[in-house]
């Protein structure tokens, strides 16, 4: 019997010092692996990114702020944007509306330089953009100016969701107001 305690303590020691002479302290060792680095932070996962491709798909309404040519109506578009870092980029749009019975359908398109800040902890970048292009409508094509805000959400750092608001100066007909909803794919 007394062989058989020393024995049980002879390998209990031995398992207890095992760590210590392999490199590992022993209490290392008892931690659970899930919890051993609790105190390093996760690596963060870039929701925008530089060099980053984007392509838009939208619905839109047209709201003109004057009498003249062009009525309110629903439309929407495609555009692709590229942003050289986070913070900065160049976007292309073109988008087709209805604009009431004396103009039909408007068809444009333009060309943006954009500006976002993201806050990737909360997934969210706030942007602003100007430029310029043009629009088609029967028998007036004209040349435009615009300028706007907007909020991006990314669900996942490739696909989200985006709105934004412009005003746009025509050089021929009445002005409008231009908003658009849709899903941004990131590449």
């Amino acid at each position: 019997m007394k062989r058989l305690l020393m024995a049980c303590t002879a390998t209990v020691l031995l398992i207890g010092t095992g760590p210590v002479f392999a490199g590992e302290d022993a209490k290392s060792m008892r931690q659970p692996i899930l919890f051993q680095n609790i105190n390093q932070p996760a690596p963060a996962t870039e929701y925008f990114r530089c060099k980053e491709w984007d392509l838009d798909v939208f619905g839109s309404y047209t709201q003109p702020t004057g009498q003249g040519r062009m009525h309110a109506g629903f439309g929407g578009g495609a555009g692709i944007d590229y942003f050289f870092n986070h913070y900065f980029g160049l976007g292309v749009e073109g988008q087709t509306f209805d604009s009431g019975p004396r103009t039909d359908t408007v068809n444009g398109g333009t060309g943006h330089l954009i500006a976002r800040y993201p806050f990737e902890a909360c997934h969210i970048a706030p942007y602003a953009f100007v430029g310029g292009g043009g629009t088609f409508m029967t028998h007036v094509d004209q040349g435009q100016v615009d300028g706007g805000l907007g909020i991006e959400w990314r669900a996942t750092p490739h696909w989200g969701l985006f709105t934004d608001g412009r005003y746009v100066d025509t050089f021929k007909t009445n002005n409008y107001a231009y908003t658009r909803i849709g899903l941004r794919f990131a590449f």
